[in-house]
Order: C-alpha cells, then sequence, then structure tokens
C-alpha cells in the first residue's frame, strides 16, 4: 500500500507518540468494554496477560514505508510460555484505529473455534496464521464455554484444550466486559444501540428484511458487517447478507444484492424497528409463520427451472440506466399484470449488467435443499411480462398457475373451416417431425399466419383465441416497438424472434403493414426493412402471426413466405349480434341479478356501425357506469354510451 505524502512531514511526530496515544486508547477501550475504570480491572489485566495474550498495534512507519508491529500493552508480570492469543489492533495511515483482530496460535483453539463457527464463511481461522476479528470472541462465548464444560468432564481431558479454552474465555469475558453487561440490559427490553448492532448480529444467523421493491418478507443469511462512511461524514453500517438464488447458469449461496445500510443513531432503538431484524425477534408466533411462509415460497423458487409461463402481478422490481450518466443506473417498483415468462437464463443475457442479479458463489443442488436454505430463497425471480412487456423480478409469492379457457375460441366470431384450420396449424406445429425441411438447414420450419382487414373485424382476437386455445404464450410485438432504422429494426426483430422461438410463443407483429408494403427504388430505406423482414421469416423457427389493414399494398416476395393467409371482412348484422352477446355476458358473469337483455335490445345495438373493439370499448365503459350507480350492468348503460358515442360522431362529420 503507497503511503499517504500529505502527511509525511509530521509522520515521524506521528510515530514517537505513538505510545502515548495508545496508553491512551488502551484507558478508553477499557472503560469503555468494562465499564470500569483501569485501576479497577488491573488485577483481571494482569491475570489476563499472564494466561499468553499478546498485545500489538499494526501500524505505518513513514521512515521505512512499511506496515509493522508494535507493542500497544506491557504485561506487569513477564511469562516465559509463548502466547496463544496475539491481538493485534490495525490503524490507517493517519494513525486511527480501524479495527481489532487476534491471531490464533493455539492449533486445539483454532480448532475448537472452527467447531463453534462451522456455519460462519469467511473467519479467516483456516488460514495461516488462523486470525479473526475480536468479535467472534463474543459470538462464540457461550459455545466455548460448553466445550470446556465437554472437555473437563472427560476422564483424561486434554490439559492443552482446557487451558487454551480457558485463556480464550477470560480474554472474551475482559474483551467484551462491557458489551455482554449493556447488550443484557438492552435485550431485556428488546432494544439496541448502533455502536452495538455488531453484537446482535452473530455471523450465520437468520434475519428479517422487508423487501420494498417487490413488498415481500424475506429472511436473509447474516454474514458480517463493516463500518463505513460516506463523503457527506455521515457514518453507518453495511450489512452482507446471503441469500439462495438461481443466476440462470448457477443455483446456490450468493450475495443478497440490495443494498443494506443503517445509519448511525442516538441512543437504543427497538429491534424490530430496524432494517434487519433477527429472526428471534420478530416475536414467536411470526417467527413460525414466517418460518412456514418462506419455506414454501422457496420451495416454488426452488422448483422453477428453465423458462416457465406464470401469472404475475402486484409490485416487481425493474432497473433503468441513467440517460445522462450511462455507468449509474436506478430501481425502481412497477405493477406488474397478466402472463409472463419466468426465465432467469434470457434476463441476464437480455439484461447483462442489472445489479440485482444474483452471483452465485456457493453451488447447491436444488433438488436437496435443506429447510433453512429453502428459507433463504430469493424473494424474487426474473423474467418478462407479457402484460407490461418488460424485463424485472418478479414476487415468487403472488405467481400462480395459468388458467388456460377454451371460452374466447369458442366465442370467435369466424368461418368455422378457417377456425378449425388455424386451430389445428398452430397446435401441430411444436409437434411436427422436423425431417420435412427445407433443402437448406434451419429454413422452412416456421409457421407464418397473415391476418388482413379494416380495424376491429377480430385479427387481434384471432391469435389471442388462438394461442389460449394451443395452451401458448402470446408475444405481442407492435412494429413501433422495433424502430425506423434498419440496424434498428435487424436487432430487435432477432431477439423478438428468437425469445418467441425459445418460449414456444405464438409471437404477433401487430400493424406490420411497414415491413410488408411493396418496394420501390425512390424508397432505400423501406426497402432495407421490407428485406431485413423477408430474410428473418425465411430463417423463423416458431409461429408468427400478422396483421395488417393494407394487404393490397403487400410485397409478393411474401407471398412464398407466409403459410396460411386469412382475410376478416367488416362484420356483418349476425357477426356484431354475436359479439354483443358474447361481450354482455361476460360482463355479467361475476355480477349477482344481472338482468339479461332481450332480443330488441340486441338487435337494435347489433343495428349500429361498430366494430369489434368499439363493441368490447363500450360494454367496458357501461360496466364502469353501472358501478358508479351501484347497479348491475344492463341495455341501458350500454345504450348511454353508445348514445355518448354518436353524438360524438355526429360533431365529428359537421
Amino acid at each position: 500500500m503507497a503511503p499517504d505524502l500529505e502527511n509525511e512531514a509530521s509522520s515521524e511526530d506521528e510515530l514517537k507518540n505513538h505510545d502515548k496515544k495508545t496508553a491512551e486508547m488502551d484507558k478508553l477501550d477499557i472503560d469503555k468494554k468494562t465499564g470500569t475504570d483501569k485501576k479497577e480491572m488491573s488485577g483481571p489485566k494482569e491475570k489476563l496477560e499472564a494466561k499468553q495474550v499478546a498485545r500489538y498495534d499494526e501500524i505505518y512507519d513513514y521512515r521505512t514505508y512499511e506496515w509493522k508491529l508494535v507493542k500497544s500493552a506491557k504485561p506487569r508480570k513477564k511469562s516465559n510460555k509463548k502466547p496463544v492469543l496475539v491481538v493485534r489492533r490495525t490503524f490507517n495511515y493517519k494513525n486511527q484505529h480501524t479495527g481489532t483482530f487476534v491471531d490464533i496460535k493455539s492449533k486445539e483453539l483454532t480448532d475448537a473455534l472452527i467447531e463453534c463457527n462451522e456455519d460462519v464463511e469467511g473467519l479467516g481461522l483456516n488460514k495461516s496464521p488462523p486470525s479473526a476479528d475480536v468479535s467472534i470472541f463474543y459470538h462464540s462465548l457461550k459455545a466455548l464455554k460448553a466445550r470446556l464444560a465437554d472437555e473437563a468432564s472427560h476422564e483424561e481431558p486434554n490439559s492443552v484444550l482446557v487451558q487454551d479454552l480457558e485463556i480464550a474465555i477470560d480474554f472474551a469475558q475482559f474483551e467484551h466486559g462491557s458489551s455482554i453487561a449493556h447488550m443484557s440490559t438492552l435485550l431485556s427490553a428488546q432494544e439496541c444501540t448502533w455502536e452495538l448492532l455488531w453484537a446482535l448480529l452473530p455471523p450465520s444467523s437468520l434475519v428479517y428484511h422487508f423487501h420494498k421493491y417487490t413488498s415481500s418478507p424475506t429472511i436473509l443469511l447474516f454474514r458480517s458487517m463493516q463500518k463505513r462512511k460516506r463523503q457527506d461524514g455521515t457514518i453507518y453500517w453495511d450489512l452482507n447478507c446471503d441469500i439462495v438464488a438461481d443466476s440462470g447458469t448457477r443455483f446456490g449461496y450468493a450475495k443478497y444484492p440490495e443494498s443494506i445500510e443503517i445509519d448511525e443513531f442516538s441512543g437504543a432503538r427497538r429491534i424490530r424497528e430496524l432494517d434487519i431484524v433477527p429472526l428471534q425477534f420478530t416475536g414467536e408466533g411470526r417467527a413460525v409463520e414466517l418460518k412456514t411462509m418462506m419455506i414454501n415460497r422457496g420451495r416454488i423458487y426452488a422448483s422453477i427451472k428453465g423458462a416457465k409461463f406464470w401469472e404475475v402481478s402486484g409490485l416487481a422490481v425493474r432497473e433503468e440506466v441513467n440517460s445522462t450518466r450511462g455507468w449509474e443506473t436506478k430501481r425502481f417498483s412497477f405493477n406488474a399484470y397478466g402472463r409472463g415468462m419466468i426465465d432467469t437464463e434470457s434476463f441476464n443475457a437480455h439484461n447483462p449488467d442489472c445489479s440485482y442479479t444474483a452471483r452465485v458463489h456457493t453451488v447447491l443442488d436444488r433438488d436437496r435443499l435443506t429447510e433453512e436454505q429453502y428459507l433463504i430463497c430469493s424473494p424474487y425471480i426474473q423474467g418478462f411480462s407479457f402484460g407490461n412487456k418488460r424485463w424485472g423480478g418478479f414476487a415468487v409469492s403472488r405467481l400462480q398457475e395459468i388458467q388456460w379457457g377454451n371460452e374466447s375460441f369458442n366465442s370467435l366470431v369466424l368461418e368455422p373451416r378457417r377456425k378449425a384450420l388455424i386451430h389445428s396449424l398452430v397446435k401441430q406445429h411444436s409437434v411436427t417431425d422436423a425431417s420435412y425441411d427445407d433443402l437448406i438447414a434451419g429454413k422452412g420450419r416456421g409457421l407464418v399466419i397473415l391476418l388482413s382487414g379494416n380495424p376491429g373485424c377480430g385479427k387481434t382476437l384471432t391469435a389471442e383465441a388462438v394461442a389460449e386455445v394451443t395452451r401458448k404464450p402470446l408475444y405481442v410485438v407492435s412494429a413501433g416497438e422495433l424502430g425506423t432504422k434498419p440496424e434498428d429494426v435487424d436487432k430487435a426483430l432477432t431477439l423478438s424472434l428468437e425469445l418467441a422461438h425459445k418460449w414456444q410463443a405464438v409471437l404477433l407483429l401487430d400493424e406490420a403493414d411497414v415491413f410488408l408494403q411493396k418496394r420501390d427504388t425512390a424508397d432505400l430505406e423501406r426497402n432495407s426493412l421490407v428485406s431485413i423482414f423477408l430474410r428473418q421469416l425465411e430463417y423463423y423457427q416458431g409461429v408468427l402471426v400478422l396483421t395488417t389493414n393494407r394487404v393490397a399494398d403487400c410485397d409478393p416476395a411474401f407471398e412464398s413466405r407466409i403459410h396460411i393467409s386469412l382475410h376478416y371482412p367488416d362484420l356483418d348484422l349476425a357477426a356484431r349480434k354475436k359479439i354483443w352477446w358474447t361481450f354482455i355476458k361476460k360482463a355479467q358473469k361475476s355480477e349477482e341479478n344481472s338482468k339479461a337483455p332481450d332480443e330488441k335490445e340486441i338487435e337494435w345495438l347489433a343495428e349500429q356501425p361498430l366494430n369489434g373493439r368499439q363493441i368490447k370499448n363500450i360494454v367496458g365503459s357501461a360496466r364502469s357506469l353501472a358501478k358508479e350507480c351501484e347497479e348491475s350492468i344492463d341495455t341501458s348503460h350500454i345504450r348511454t354510451v353508445v348514445e355518448v358515442m354518436s353524438d360524438w360522431k355526429t360533431a365529428r362529420s359537421t
């Protein structure tokens, strides 16, 4: 590490005065940790120092440009025995105390500490020499006493281990005497101070945390904490916790990707009011409830392998790059709705720099998790919402199995033969023998369907109904979402086609006129768009539905790429009548005491020159009107909306 040159001039004076400063710190440490003055503790300290505990300060020497150890305390009684514990206080370049570590020189004691902390990662007890933060003696005190009692009960106890355990216990009680007494008082009131949060949270303990972005209760595995200072001078605890998560390629323990910081506060605070709460302090009944809920949620999380189709709802998490700072990202919540594809691998491929993606550091077998591992599974899982058309992390607790239905297909106003044909083609596409293929590998395996007709005649509804009846996801992309520049369109279209094929989805490219239009030598950019689209169709292997309002303008080259083309005429009286019945029945389905419309009312509605989308919107508006009036929807509400629309049409035409 390089020296701080700005402080070099005064470094010799600081080094000369170090003994004086550390002597003062010794007194402060004793007062802080034991709640007594140095005189009162001189007896125990003499006894402890005689019991083979050496103390050093690790400081930077500006004369030699090296870090060096300086004895920080000289024992009053010399001992010829080698020290069992070497306490090192570390200092930065400015001679400010940054931490206290203990080197363990006894193999027996090292093994005992490892045994007491078998679930704790990153202690440093397995390195050479074994070393750990001084706090480990606080958290291990109870286990060390139990280990000493067990060893002492043997007929022939290991005398070296017994002696070393006694030294470690005496050291823990001396070093943390004040903290032990203070915490005992605080915990009896279920409170804690900011300075003693380290004592509240032993490594590898279960803690409760609320994930605000998905509004999900979460249990984490606490690992460690560091005291940090921000640029504005505020001090906070930075907590490191683990979850069990799926990175798309690896499954196992991962660092919790949310930042957990507890700002410095004065006095004592209720433990339940902290951002992180030890599980046992959530309340006995609440802890049991949380465990049951989290284990069940963890089982669902671990069972999701690869891409799976779900209903998603409620708050989800997403991330956006700051438009002015390309390197800075910001996290948001958004309300997810509709159906979504849970697919962590694809999420990571399309969002490689996402900061809330789990980075697995220890691999686990997802089929052999313990209850505790289920307990700490991630509260959210990544995927794509078809309703929001957005990637995000979705709350596992709100995922629901898809409830498929045939109602929309059965009510589809379409000539029966055409209906049967399009249903069969989509259904059989995924099971068709791949040997029937183009002469060139990878070509000709797709199914491209063109639906043409005026707005509101049923083109989009057909795609929705066919996807539903064939139990496939519907991935809707409009031409505007793909861009206008050829290179952007090529990239966006490739991504959409790849995802649709991987997810075995019906890809609906709505209003595809710009890609289907005849090429013109005077418009090279549009020609590029059409050429790109033709090439993509040639190699696409999934189901693609195109809709257009201008079939007469299609480029002739598309004729050989399209497997089936259906033209939808404008709705006639019979078709409108059926559509009115369908939407009114659907609106009244969940309402009690609703009045079924009579034939004459339906006849009047069917006579209105409306398309299918307009009819759907009118019924939706009428339903809102009925709810506002606290009534069940009937044709009177529908007639009101129709008449208001007629007034608007009249005004438009004048």
